[in-house]
């Protein structure tokens, strides 16, 4: 019986349990600050000229992806092109990416990955 009961699933129950999802999501989306996005614009745009540029904004824009909502301000680009500055290969900056995505979150893994790589402090 316990079986039959979870498969015949109530279609209202399904329903209602959607919008009530979709309402937790709307308003999550409308606590992002309204000045959230004249922020992002306020940067100077770069002018990608390399490969590894073209990588590095990818990497600021997933980021920036993840902290939309959170308390975390936005990242420059600058500022991730200073926490890779080690990387020296543009593959491994590609392997990294890759990495990251599959990883449940972003930014965790990113960050994960990069402190794992700090030297110790003598």
């Amino acid at each position: 019986m316990h079986a039959n009961a979870t498969k015949n699933t109530n279609p209202a129950l399904v329903f209602f349990s959607s919008i009530s999802a979709i309402r937790i999501l709307v308003s999550a989306i409308m606590d992002i600050s309204k000045d959230y996005l004249n922020k992002l614009k306020r940067h100077k745009k770069l002018n990608i000229t390399s490969e590894r540029q073209e990588i590095i904004q990818q990497f600021a824009d997933k980021i920036n992806l993840e902290r939309i909502g959170t308390k975390f301000k936005p990242v420059i680009w600058k500022q991730v092109n200073g926490l890779l500055g080690h990387v020296r290969k543009v593959s491994d900056l590609y392997w990294l990416f890759g990495e990251c995505e599959r990883a449940d979150s972003f930014s965790k893994k990113f960050f994960g990955v990069l402190k794992g790589t700090r030297l110790p402090k003598k």
